[in-house]
This record gives structure tokens, sequence and C-alpha cells, in this order.
């Protein structure tokens, strides 16, 4: 599996973009590659096996997947929340100078006259495909712009839905798409993102002193000499007086390790019906892999909760 730096990369992309723009009307749509933009939520490059890492298994088809591409070994997220990181990698604009920051603010939305990777591509004769598993990025902050179909319903607390009810979803927008048009989709896992409530595929439990979200205050009212700092509803301990013990820490690891491989199982279903469906050929196809950012699992005594 070869590895690149970003420049080499865009030289390539960057050919192959000016091979199709020479060919013109002569090459018919269904020459063209299909598109598949898949990106994870919370996803640490230090977790996925195509990286180097053996602990556990947590990306065995995403393993298949870049084994028959480019890996990049040189990775900077553009900021640690979702909305900002996603908006600047559909844009390619820093958040700065989109003007967003988080993701609850009014202000954090993909402005009407901002041009996306969807438009660009629609306006090259793709089908625009997007499903999403998170609010903030949805139609509420912009994410649907240049998109014919997109998806985005989400159950329990409105926030978030699992990347099953995504999938499914996805699978009937595209019994809708005109099959004389290449493809682009984006699909997007929230899947890794606390509160790692999906099936514990490597046998961790959490632990009695983890709380459910409803009980987090009763939890920093119990821990001693505790400093805490809360972010868009989200608490992050520093661990003192033996909370967050390595014990929790090794607890989390696995939780979160699970939380991957169960989105790493999704995909791999939909790339089964993508290519049951005709919309995937490895020879033919291309397949992008990003994560919005990581995760803290103990640096710098930090810990997701």
């Amino acid at each position: 599996m070869p590895s690149s730096n970003r420049r080499d990369f865009l030289k390539h992309v960057a050919a192959g973009a000016f091979a199709a723009a020479s060919a013109g009307c002569a090459s018919r749509p269904s020459d063209r590659p299909n598109i598949i933009f898949l990106t994870a939520d919370t996803t640490r490059f230090d977790r996925m096996g195509f990286n180097g890492y053996t602990r556990n298994a947590t990306s065995p088809f995403l393993d298949h997947i870049a084994a028959q591409g480019v890996t990049f070994g040189q990775c900077h997220t553009q900021s640690g929340s979702t909305f900002p990181s996603a908006a600047s990698f559909m844009t390619s604009k820093h958040p700065h100078t989109l003007g967003t920051h988080g993701n609850l603010g009014v202000e954090d939305h993909i402005g009407p006259d901002t041009p996306v990777l969807a438009d660009m591509l629609r306006d090259l004769g793709y089908t625009t495909v997007g499903a999403s598993s998170v609010l903030w990025l949805s139609p509420r902050n912009g994410f649907d712009k240049g998109f014919d179909l997109f998806s985005y319903e989400a159950k329990n607390d409105g926030v978030q839905r699992d990347s099953a009810e995504t999938l499914a979803c996805t699978k009937r927008m595209l019994g809708e798409v005109p099959r004389n048009a290449p493809l682009f989709l984006w699909f997007h896992s929230f899947d890794p993102h606390i509160p790692y409530d999906h099936k514990n595929i490597f046998g961790a439990a959490p632990p009695e002193a983890w709380p459910e979200p409803g009980e987090r205050e009763v939890l920093l009212d119990t821990v001693a000499d505790g400093h805490q700092a809360i972010t868009e509803d989200m608490v992050f301990f520093v661990p003192y007086e033996g909370f967050a013990t390595g014990e929790h820490i090794a607890t989390l690891n696995q939780l979160y390790d699970s939380q991957i491989a169960y989105m790493d199982g999704i995909i791999e279903d939909l790339f089964a019906f993508l290519g049951r469906t005709g919309y995937y050929h490895p020879d033919r196809d291309l397949v992008i892999f990003n994560s919005d950012h990581g995760e803290l699992m103990g640096e710098h005594g930090f810990c997701p909760v």
C-alpha cells in the first residue's frame, strides 16, 4: 500500500482532471468514475489498521480499501469541532475564512453563495447524493447544498442517528438515482463519537463510575478536586485524585475501538450494496475516506465523558 504526501497526490488528481476536461463531450458520463466520499466523526488516525494499529481489528474492510489505494502519513485537522472541519474540506476554505467556529452557533452555516464540492460535481454532470448521521452536518447548517438528494432524519435526541439508519436511507435514495450519469455519494458516520453505545465488539463494558448523560452533573459533584470544562454540552475532566484512572482509560479505549469497528461493518455493508447495484467497481471508481478530527484518550489529562 503506497503512502503519499498531499502535493504528489494533488499532482495526480490535477493530471486526471485535465485529461477528463480535455476529453470534453466525447466522453460519455458513464465513463467517468463514481466518487464515494466517506467521512467519519471523531476517528483517530492511529486507530486504523491501515495506519499500523494492531491491538484490535478496528477497520478490516477499510484496510482492504486502503490496500488498493494511497494513504497519507501527515494528517492535520482544520478544527477540533465537526462542523468547521467538515465545512472546510467541502469548500477548500479555512474555517476562519468561512467564519465557522463551532457546531451550534447561528453563524455556523455554509452560505448560499459559497461553492461546495457537490456544486462543482453537479455542474460536471454528476448526480449528487448525501447522507449524514449528525445534526450539524445537515440542511440546518447548509450541508445539503449542491445535493440532488440528501438525507438526515435524527431520532431520539434529534442530534444523531446510528449509521445503520443512514445506510437504509442511502439505499432508498440510490433507488431514485438515474443510471445515465456518474454518481457522487457522500456518507457521514457518527458512530465513533460518544456515548459509545453501539455493540461492544471487543468485550468492554463501561465501568460503574462512568455516567449516563443525565448523570453528569451528579458526577461533577462527587469527584474530589476534579477540574472540568464544558463545551457544547460535552463534559471533559482532568483526572485528579484517581478519577479517569488508567483502568478507566483502558476501558474507554476498548469501547472506542468497538465503535470504529461497528462503523467499519456499516461501510462494508454499504459497499456490498453499491457493488450489487453497479454503483461501485474497484477498477473504475474513486473512494475517499476522511475524518473530521480525532479524540483525546488520556492525552494531556483529558478523556471524553
